[in-house]
Formats: C-alpha cells, structure tokens, sequence
C-alpha cells in the first residue's frame, strides 16, 4: 500500500515576498500517484500566478504582491493524497498561512536595574510579527552571551534566548552595551536591536522583595526541551530564593537539585522536560523586611504520535474487521477515520456518514469496527487525529480474502421470434473465482453435447471478473422460460432470472419433482413457453386453486406463480397442474409432483455436570422426528471431532451416541451434533466442564 516518504508538516506559514514549495513524497507499488486536496475533499487546481501544482507533486506558492492575496488560496488546509491500486492514503491536515511582508521593530526591555539586584533583559519584537520571528542571540558589547548549561554565572541566557539574566548587577555594568540579533523565519531576514545601556540605581534601604513579573505566568515548552522558569524579585538585602512544587490539594514540597532539575537562585533549569514537569511551580523570595511568591503554570506539549493497529488484515467476504488508532495523547483530541480518502465517520461521532446503516460502527472514537465486508470495503484506512497544535495520520490495509461472487452483468428479459440463434450473458466476480451453472425454470441445463442446442461456456477476463455464455441456436417458441444464471463459490452464491419470451403457441415443459420442506413457504413458477401468454391458472385434482388463507395465486403479469404458505406432507404433498392460455384461446397443460420432506428435529441433550478428570460420561444425540434416513456426524469447537481425543461413537437409525471412557482436560469444550436428511441439515450444541481432580 502507499506509505508517505516525506509528509508535510502541520503548519507552512511563508511570507508572500519569498513564496514556498510544499513537498510531497510517497512510496509504493506501482508509484502512488500525488494529488491535492483541501480539507472538504476538492480537488487543488493550479491558479495561475498564485497557485502550482507541479508534476512531482510539489504544491508551489510563488511570491505575490499583496493586493492579489487570496484566502482560499493563500489561507486554506490542504492534504496530500496518494493512491495506487491497493488504495489512497491522506496526509495530515496541513495549514498553509501567507504572511503579508511587514516591517518591525526590535528592542531591549527591562534597562532600568538595582544595584547588587537581579536584571532580566527581555528582547521585545512588534506583536504582529512575534510569531514568525525568533531571539537568536545576546551580545554585551562584541562578546556573543551563549545559552550553555552552566547556570551559576553572572550572565545566563535563557532557554529560547528569551531573556538575558543578569546575576547581582555590579556599578561596572552601566557601561556596558546590551544587544538582542532576531532573524524572521519567514525570509530569513536578521535584524539587531537598538543599544541598551543599564541604568542603575540604589535599591531603597530595607526594601520588602518586588517584581514587575506576573504573579502568575504560563510557559508552554515541548517535551524533551530544555526551560528556564524565571524569578524576576528584587529587595533589598537581596532575597533569599526558594523554589517550591505546588499539589492540586495546595501543599508546598521544596524541590531538590538533581542532574535535570536544577534550582539556582532566580532560576530554575529544567532539563530534558516531560510529562512529570506539567503543573505549578512556586518560587520564594524572602529577607526581613517580607516575602513574595510568584507562581509559574508549566505546561508540556507531548510529542503527538499514533499508530495503527492491525497494519494489515486479511478479511474474508461477509465477516467484520476492526481497526484500532493508538494514541499516545489523551487530551484535546479529535479523530476521524477514512476510507481510500475519503470520510467515512465524523469527528468524535458514532453516526454514520455515508448512509450505509450499519457497515461502519465506532465501538470507541479511536476503535472502527467494519461490519459485513464486502468487495466495496477493501483498500486503506486511516485515522487522522487532530489536537489545537498540529495532526497525524497512520493507515492499516484490508485486503480481502474469500469473497462472495458478486453479478457484475445480468441478461435482460426479453421478447424474440424464433430464429438462428440468441445468446444470454452473465458475468460475476469473487474470490476463489465463482462457477457458474444455467438453469431454465430452475432445472439445470445438463452438459452440452454436439446433438443439443444449448451451449454453454465461462472465462475470465484481464480484471478478474468470471464471463459466462449460454448460446441457444435454432431457437424455437418452446425453447421460452425462466433462464437463470447461478455463480457460485466455497463462500456463497448469488444467481439472476429473467423470462425469455419467445412468439410461438403455449407450451407448459415436463420438469422433475419439486421438493419442499416442511413448515415453509412455497412457491412454484408454472415451467411455460410461448408467447404472448394472456393467462395462467393453477388446478388440483381437476379443482382450480384460487388465493385464499393457505394458497396465493399470482397474475401473469407478476409470474403467475402459485404459493402455498407452510406446507403440510399430509394436505400439500401431490400432484398440481398448471395450465396456460394464449390470447387466441390455445392452452397447454403440465402436472407438477411437489414432495414434501420433514427435516429432522433434534432433541435437547446436556452432558452430566461435576465431570472430573478419569470419570467417564456419554451423551445422545437422538431425533425425534423427521424424514429417513437420517446421517449424523459431531464437532468440537467448530472442528470434526479428532481420533487423538478417543471418543467412541455409537449411531444407530435415529440416534448418535458419544461414548467418553477416561475424560482428561482435552476433552473440554462444546460439541455440536449435526443430523441431516432430504430436506435440511440442523445442529444441537452442548457444553462439556471438565474439572481437575482437586476442584
């Protein structure tokens, strides 16, 4: 199946002064073909100037003036689609963002610092290009400030080159300048700040610790990163700092310096974050004259992964699949499933988008079950899951293995006059590939020879589809009737009628008995020819049948058929004619034998209860009604019965006996009788509890 090799990112923003190639790359075989889509499924179409699709599947935006900016163009979440003969997958949700070019400015925030304090410069950019553009470095004077892991300096850059942190600032700082060098992700522009000077002054005597920092501030970081939790408190004499961890239930647990974790002063150093760090962090400054705390939320973003699972299934026709969407987030999660491309279930929602009832059920939003399978269900599914920060995807393939013949083609009803020849056609298509077998009014046209003048024949074709023929030459009036095409395989079967009307005189042909079961419906078609037929009428013993509470006689123009509702053997079973009228006054006769056979009917049976292992025990599986003779043959767990589990089997004429001599822990699990006659085959299932000999 397709697998993507290079898959875009969720978000491309580009500024319209440079434009962006967007890649797409998938693997497969043959070579997926790559195709872009917008979210709702439309097909992407070059727009000339601001739009290209380009032949390796490169979705190109160039470079615009902004008056020609267009939001469904330059504004818009795209996916890749892949797709080969196996299938199609999508790619993630990808939002393409065009960034009108803008100036900004650069600048160095929090100058003004107490003597032998704490400082944090902060590198200000203008709010409408904050986003795109990046703190790349810290300069005092020609000497670039680097970020290192040594958080014990006078001079600490901060994770992200956020902040500069200045430990105890000294008179000789005054003299110094500060720079901040940001570069805009956009264009790759780089622009430096203004010079800064520090202006120092004396901190009032006996000052109670202050901050111009939020009392509560949020920091977001990915996980695996690095981050500096600041603690912006000046004092005079200078604090002492206190970094504490924050329970749901408010209690405070100091934290202690480790190798990751690292409490230093007005900082505190988080090495390689994950999951443990999400919640509250407190820092405390503290000298005599009071205290003040500043809270900090830390939140971690996980690394969003999914897996699919099972990658590949072998389903086979009219049995159900399950695909299950591992994912490694729990929060803010959305999920929808797709089928070949397409949606086949709304995000978060157990309803049916397609309309297909049942076919699609949601036993969770991240479990798709698949119900019936069928030929139209083959191919590649995926989850797409989305959080409000980005999306992924994984596909698993359902291949199909034994199918159901499904009709491809089927021959029409038809009104002909006799002549050389006419052919009926029908083709069909299943795994293993179907057989088929004709039949004129449900008795099967027997094997060709050179002296009919019927012909039949079947092949398959380059797509795998199964052709059959049935060629009648010299066609005469009574060759007419109900013709049907019947594919068949070891999963199923499926046929199609239709009348072949054929002018001539009316003819009712000879067929062989027709057998019924028992307490069923039955309906018999009068085996006629001819044409135009104005009408047919049933008689028995020379008394014509007329629809009542047991019988239901149809009109010619729905088949003419007689139906007899729960067939009786003692009322029912005889002899029945069916006579046929043309519009001129012509009739023709036939006598119809129906037989009617009584399936067998097993009686309930259990096995002992309390059975150990070494006892013995036997069971009946005994008929007590139905047609003779009657066959029986066991199973254990949906399986012929194994000689290796030495049961002995009795049968007689209406009974089968297991005989079960020296019972061990194999001997566990449910058997099932089968008893089969004329007319059906039933089955009866027990359950057998073997316990050990301590229980």
């Amino acid at each position: 199946m397709p697998s993507f090799v290079q898959e875009p990112p969720s978000h491309v923003s580009f500024s319209n002064n440079t434009g962006v190639h967007i890649t797409c790359l998938a693997h497969g075989n043959p070579i997926p073909m790559i195709t872009w889509h917008t979210k709702d499924g439309s097909i992407v179409n070059s727009v000339p100037g601001l739009r290209q699709i380009q032949g390796n599947g490169t979705l190109h935006f160039p470079s615009f003036s902004s008056q020609f900016f267009r939001s469904d163009v330059h504004e818009q979440v795209y996916r890749c689609q892949a797709s080969n003969h196996a299938g199609t997958i999508i790619s993630r949700n990808i939002h393409v963002r065009a960034i009108i070019h803008q100036s900004y400015d650069v600048k160095v925030d929090g100058h003004e610092v107490y003597l032998n304090n704490i400082a944090f410069l902060k590198c200000i950019v203008s709010s409408h290009m904050r986003e795109f553009v990046e703190i790349t470095s810290w300069y005092r004077g020609e000497e670039l400030l680097t970020d290192n892991s040594d958080i014990s300096g006078r001079y600490i850059v901060t994770s992200g080159n956020v902040d500069l942190c200045i430990r105890v600032v000294r008179p000789e700082d005054a003299s110094k300048k500060f720079t901040c060098l940001t570069t805009n992700t956009l264009t790759g522009e780089r622009k430096l700040s203004d010079v800064v000077m520090l202006s120092i002054k004396e901190a009032p005597q006996n000052m109670a610790p202050q901050s111009s920092q939020k009392s509560i501030m949020e920091i977001s970081v990915d996980r695996g990163s690095k981050i500096h939790l600041p603690c912006n408190i000046q004092g005079n004499p200078l604090p002492i700092y206190t970094w504490y961890r924050l329970s749901d239930s408010g209690s405070y647990y100091s934290v202690p310096s480790s190798q990751r974790v690292i409490p230093s002063q007005t900082l505190l150093l988080i090495r390689n974050v994950d999951e443990r760090d999400t919640g509250r962090w407190i820092c405390k400054a503290s000298n005599p004259y009071g205290e003040l705390k500043l809270e900090i939320i830390l939140k971690v973003h996980s690394y969003l992964t999914v897996h699919m699972s099972p990658q590949h299934q072998t389903i086979n026709s009219g049995s159900s699949g399950i695909f299950n969407c591992s994912i490694s987030s729990s929060t803010d999660t959305q999920v929808e499933w797709f089928h070949n491309g397409k949606s086949i279930m709304g995000v978060n929602s157990g309803d049916d988008v397609q309309g297909v009832g049942s076919k699609f059920t949601l036993t969770s939003p991240n479990s798709l079950h698949i119900n019936d399978v069928g030929r139209d269900d083959k191919g590649i599914y995926q989850c797409l899951v989305t959080t409000p920060r980005s999306s992924i995807q994984a596909a698993g393939e359902l291949k199909l293995g034994d199918t159901m013949p499904e009709m491809i083609y089927r021959f029409i009803e038809q009104n002909v006059r006799p002549g050389p020849h006419i052919s009926l056609k029908c083709s069909a298509r299943g795994t293993p590939p179907p057989q088929f077998t004709w039949l004129l009014d449900s008795q099967p046209i027997l094997d060709v020879t050179s002296l009919h003048r019927y012909a039949m024949g079947q092949y398959v074709d380059v797509s795998g589809d199964v052709i059959s023929h049935l060629n009648i030459s010299h066609v005469r009036a009574d060759d007419g009737g109900m013709y049907n095409c019947m594919a068949k395989n070891s999963i199923g079967a499926i046929s199609h009628a239709a009348r072949l009307n054929i002018f001539g005189p009316p003819y009712v042909r000879a067929i062989s008995p027709i057998k019924a079961v028992a307490g069923e419906d039955l309906v018999v078609y009068c085996p006629f020819a001819g044409y135009p037929i104005e009408n047919i009428r049933w008689e028995r013993a020379g008394i014509e049948i007329t629809s009542n509470s047991r019988y239901v006689v149809s009109s010619i123009q729905q088949g003419g058929y007689l139906k007899i509702n729960q067939i009786d053997p003692q009322h029912d079973a005889g002899s029945y004619t069916c006579i046929v009228r043309s519009r001129s006054g012509e009739e023709s006769r036939r006598d119809i034998q129906i037989n009617v056979n009584s399936p067998p009917v097993i009686e309930a049976f259990t096995f002992p209860k309390n059975i150990q292992e070494g006892g013995r025990a036997q069971v009946t599986c005994a008929v007590s009604s139905g047609d003779m003779p009657v066959y029986f043959t066991w199973h254990k767990d949906g399986s012929p019965l194994l000689l290796s589990l030495q049961v002995l089997e009795k049968k007689e004429e209406f009974f089968s006996l297991l005989v079960f001599k020296d019972i061990t822990a194999r001997h566990s699990g449910k058997y099932t009788c089968y008893a089969s006659n004329s007319a059906a085959k039933v089955n009866f299932t027990a359950e057998l509890f073997v316990k050990g000999k301590f229980e």
